[in-house]
């Protein structure tokens, strides 16, 4: 797998939207000791806008039938498969640990 060298930027979604985070934290790569990702991290309003955003949508899952839900996870699932090698990426270098492992 070749690992990227520019450093990704993530910003926090809430209720579907992408924000900017008033302030940052790095996510270390453990085998270099450089940061490779910056992460927008939310303020308070940030937080309370998605514990209201998540519990907006209580109810229609709720709601939802049986096939609807395995619709949405296979969604996610594909979601998943398309950045697999970039979600790998990130959790190697976060963790330390060779994908072997």
């Amino acid at each position: 797998m070749d690992t990227a060298q520019t450093e990704r930027r993530v910003r926090p979604v809430v209720g579907g939207e992408t924000r900017d985070g008033t302030a940052t934290t790095g996510v270390i790569d453990r085998t270099t000791g450089e940061r490779f990702a910056t992460v927008a991290t939310g303020d308070g309003t940030s937080l309370a806008d998605a514990v209201s955003a998540a519990r907006g949508v209580i109810p229609t899952a709720l709601e939802t039938g049986v096939d609807q839900r395995a619709s949405w996870c296979d969604a996610i699932a594909a979601g998943l498969r398309e950045r697999s090698d970039e979600l790998a990426d990130a959790l190697v270098r976060e963790a330390g640990v060779p994908i072997p492992s």
